[in-house]
């Protein structure tokens, strides 16, 4: 990130009331060799270890259909759901619910 920048991270309902125009962003956190080489190099150089992250998520009532609110090029993509299910979906998709 640019110093001075704000990074804001679209979800899936956010997608899909855009239909697509904004695109959810991926995230995962993983801690690989190089996350430990780089904890180490900050030691050395005596440099903090913490970061500020701020986290908001919004969802839509569950009970509400979720539905592009602007054209689409790919109304096939995003046809209208109640956004509990959409929830649902993405849950199983990431299998953190089973069927």
């Amino acid at each position: 990130m640019p110093e001075g920048c704000l990074l804001a991270q679209a979800g899936m309902q956010f997608e899909y009331l855009t239909g697509g125009r904004v695109t959810a962003g991926f995230h995962e956190v993983i801690v690989s060799s190089k996350t430990i080489e780089a904890i180490e190099k900050a030691k050395q150089e005596k440099r903090p270890l913490w970061r500020i992250s701020s986290t908001v998520f919004l969802h839509i009532a569950s009970d509400n259909v979720l539905h592009p609110l602007i054209p689409t090029e790919q109304p096939a993509k995003f046809p209208p759901i109640k956004a509990g299910l959409q929830v649902q979906r993405e849950l199983q998709a990431i299998d953190l619910k089973k069927e």
